[in-house]
Order: C-alpha cells, then sequence, then structure tokens
C-alpha cells in the first residue's frame, strides 16, 4: 500500500497520481519550464531564451497531447518513460532549437 494515502496500491502510475502528492505532473512540467528559463536568464543566455520562450507553448501542448502508447494517459507520461516524441522535432527544423527543446525535457526529467 502507499504510505503516504494508505489507499491503493504503490506503483508506479500511483506514485506520480496520489492524491497526497504536493504538486501534479502537469504542475512539474510546468514548473521544469519556468526553472530552465530562470537558469538561461542567470546566464545570460539571450539566444537560449528567446528559443525557449518561442517553442514554450509547442512543446506544452505536445505535452498534453494523448499518447499513442500509453493509452488513457498524455505524452508527459511518455517522457517519464524515456520516450523522445518525433513531435518535439517537428517544432522546428533549426539544429540549435532542437538542441533546447532537448534540454528542456532533460530538466524535467531531472
Amino acid at each position: 500500500m502507499c504510505p503516504r494515502c494508505n489507499s491503493e496500491v504503490e506503483d508506479w502510475y500511483h506514485i506520480w497520481k496520489c492524491e497526497r502528492n504536493e504538486v501534479n505532473i502537469d504542475e512539474i512540467l510546468y514548473e521544469a519550464i519556468a526553472e530552465y528559463e530562470e537558469i538561461l536568464i542567470l546566464e545570460e543566455r539571450k539566444e537560449d531564451l528567446d528559443i525557449l520562450r518561442d517553442i514554450n507553448i509547442n512543446f506544452y501542448e505536445i505535452m498534453m497531447q494523448k499518447s499513442d502508447i500509453l493509452i488513457g494517459y498524455n505524452r508527459i507520461w511518455e517522457l517519464l518513460r524515456g520516450v523522445y516524441n518525433r513531435k518535439f522535432n517537428e517544432i522546428s527544423k533549426k539544429k540549435r532549437i532542437q538542441e533546447v527543446d532537448r534540454a528542456i525535457t532533460m530538466e524535467f526529467l531531472l
């Protein structure tokens, strides 16, 4: 049983969905993007910051789409499982933008 809520079996999905969690998975994603933005500001990486702000909405929209792999879940769950979705590459064909996109993904996973 889950030691936090004591009402469900603690498995990989429950760990993320437990009602006793202080934040939910969507909030974690939003915070990861915001934290990465703060890092770019502190490091004065204006070009990367501009790129992040340009792709931010598209990245979040992709993450909220339903997963084709994990039925009943969205793409955030794919990312948690280590699945990198090619739709991230479709945000832009520019290599530099793809590098920033991968950095956002890694920030979320940390």
